[in-house]
């Protein structure tokens, strides 16, 4: 699947909860389906949640930094819902590149979101979303994973009694609720 082809769904609640939601997981972290296939995706999805200025990468990169970044950044936030430390690794990897030194600027036009410098590259500007979301113990206890089978989107949970299940009712949700009723109509006639 691309951005080419098929829209952005923009329902993490936070910016790198978003990114992170570029692609389907399964319940034990494998990718089902990439949604980020070439810079072109990339390039769509920053537009779609309103990301503009940064530097962007090419292929070679996309495949190299972004998605592993994009991994790391998934362990460590599973890890922070769960209640656990997050891998070495993980850490290290994300402290790299969290605290790498980068000319960055932020800006705040009336006609967009925020606007980064021309030296801001994408990962940078994800971290510091990240460590924004990871940095605020309210809100890092209030992101979910999507409970559906091969969906895996995490999303914060904004509801005021903290019972949102599904990523999105529209997708996950609504199946749920199919496979529910189904159910229910075999045993009524088994």
């Amino acid at each position: 699947m691309s951005y080419q082809t098929h829209p952005v769904r923009l329902i993490g609640g936070r910016i790198c909860l978003d990114f992170l939601n570029t692609a389907d997981w399964t319940p034990g972290g494998d990718i089902v389906e990439e949604r980020l296939a070439c810079a072109d995706d990339l390039a769509i999805w920053c537009n779609a949640a309103d990301l503009h200025g940064l530097a962007m990468p090419g292929e070679e990169q996309l495949q190299r930094d972004v998605l592993e970044f994009r991994e790391t950044l998934r362990n460590i936030i599973l890890a922070s819902i769960r209640g656990t430390e997050p891998a070495l690794p993980d850490v290290e990897n994300f402290n790299r590149i969290a605290t790498r030194t980068e000319t960055y600027q932020l800006l705040k036009p009336s006609q967009h979101g925020l606007v980064f410098g021309p030296q801001t590259t994408f990962i940078k500007a994800i971290s510091l979303f990240a460590v924004s979301l990871l940095g605020d113990a309210h809100e890092i206890g209030r992101v979910k994973m999507c409970p559906s089978d091969n969906c895996g989107w995490l999303f914060l949970d904004e509801s005021k009694n903290r019972r949102r299940q599904w990523c999105a009712m529209d997708l996950c949700g609504n199946r749920a609720k199919a496979r529910r009723h189904y159910r229910r109509q075999q045993s009524k006639t088994s």
